[in-house]
């Protein structure tokens, strides 16, 4: 599963790291969820150069926009942006390839007994989303694009990292009106794959469980799955 905004770079909270928060809390019990993100090795070549701080892509937003003597005066986000650029200067897909042999690579890492969803929330680019529905294997690969709504400007937006995606016929679009609140944002999210999927795949992808009409059920189980257990988060498999 793949998700876009489709507004890039407009708004700060366009929701796409929501659908991947969310879908790890419904998987059940039996499935593995990957995240895969274009953007991770481009945190793994900055990590010898900032050894002190804990990279990844769900770091403080503060702190990815500060300015580091380490990065020559860059910030986080100014150096992942020179990095990104610099690859595909010379090779447009390089951070697909890269992306499809990890993804492979992690699949290839769970047990025979799993069922495995693959979400990459961080889909930038045409190529970078025909990437992901062009994948080999995969019976029904899906993206969704993120409508956002009422939704704050983004002042860091950086017009080098995003373009426009057409929506394709089988992609599934999510309004995210920020006005009606998160409950209603999970609603909308859940009825696109209950409406998109077959039974089969929604069954590996949402718990049989997971609410489909109310909002304010929806947003009960989600609490409840969230709860720790012995110290866990229920759902959240990585």
């Amino acid at each position: 599963i793949g998700v876009f905004s489709a507004e890039p770079g407009k708004p700060a909270f366009s929701g796409k790291d929501e659908v991947l928060k969310l879908l790890k809390t419904l998987a059940p019990k039996d499935t593995v969820v990957i995240e895969a993100r274009f953007a991770d090795p481009m945190y793994e070549m900055l990590r010898p150069l900032l050894p002190l701080v804990i990279l990844s892509s769900d770091m403080p937003k503060e702190e990815k926009h500060k300015p580091r003597p380490e990065l020559g005066g860059l910030s986080i986000r100014q150096a992942l942006i020179a990095v990104g650029e610099g690859f595909r200067g010379f090779q447009a897909d390089a951070w697909c390839q890269m992306l499809v042999e990890r993804m492979f690579d992690q699949i290839d890492d769970v047990p025979f007994n799993k069922s495995v969803v693959v979400i990459c929330p961080d889909l930038r680019r045409e190529n970078e989303a025909w990437a992901l529905r062009e994948i080999p294997q995969r019976e029904t690969p899906l993206t969704l694009r993120i409508s956002p709504v009422n939704s704050p400007v983004n002042e860091h937006h950086h017009g080098a990292t995003e373009s426009p995606i057409p929506l394709q016929p089988r992609d599934v679009e999510i309004i995210n009106d920020h006005a009606k609140g998160l409950p209603a944002y999970w609603r909308s999210i859940v009825w696109a794959l209950a409406g998109s999927l077959s039974p089969s795949d929604l069954g590996v992808v949402l718990d049989a469980a997971t609410p489909m009409g109310d909002a304010d059920a929806l947003a009960k189980f989600v609490a409840e799955r969230r709860a720790p257990v012995n110290g866990e988060a229920v759902g959240a498999q990585a």
